[in-house]
């Protein structure tokens, strides 16, 4: 099992941070001849400071990650969903769900530090116009650079940096992503 801690991307031009993720990861089926690596994740979403945007509220995310090596060269692709409490609605606040496909490519350029070309589409439930409810197509794009420590006992400490681009209708934004994760040894009681 691996557990890690990640926070959703800060704007660059706020001072706001976002959600916090807690991570749960399950190692479903190991990477194999003709045969994709499975863990699937669960995180719980937890404000981090005053509700002032959408990436800070209490929420779930679910994904169902498959990967694949060729060579020194990783691609990975994923389907999942968020739910997050409270959104603002029609008549106030309510739940919502939001679909999400991802996918990315992986190189890794020497032992423990790898360049990154990831992308999402997310359809986002949205107000329209005559109030109506629609899901907004939001694609995001995100080179990015990780590079890891081992420690002893079979524990890793990964960090990264990622510049997401994200283009909703005809407006695009850019932001930072900082990642710190502290991976424990995966076992198994079977």
């Amino acid at each position: 099992h691996v557990t890690g801690v990640q926070t959703c991307a800060l704007p660059i031009s706020r001072a706001h941070v976002g959600g916090i993720f807690l991570n749960y990861r399950y190692q479903a089926l190991v990477e194999g001849p003709g045969r994709p690596a499975f863990a699937t994740r669960v995180s719980l979403i937890l404000p981090s400071g005053r509700a002032s945007g959408a990436s800070d509220r209490t929420g779930v995310q679910v994904n169902l990650p498959f990967s694949k090596q060729a060579g020194r060269v990783y691609v990975h692709w994923n389907a999942g969903f968020t739910w997050m409490h409270a959104m603002p609605g029609l008549a106030g606040p309510e739940n919502q769900t939001t679909p999400q496909f991802a996918g990315s490519l992986v190189w890794n350029t020497r032992p423990m530090l790898n360049l990154l070309l990831e992308s999402t589409l997310a359809f986002q439930p949205s107000i329209g116009a005559g109030l109506t409810r629609e899901r907004d197509r939001i694609t995001t794009i995100s080179p990015g650079v990780r590079g890891g420590w081992n420690l002893s006992n079979d524990r890793q400490i990964i960090v990264g940096a990622a510049a997401p681009i994200t283009f909703d209708g005809g407006s695009h934004e850019t932001a930072g992503l900082l990642y710190f994760s502290y991976e424990l040894p995966v076992t198994s009681n079977r």
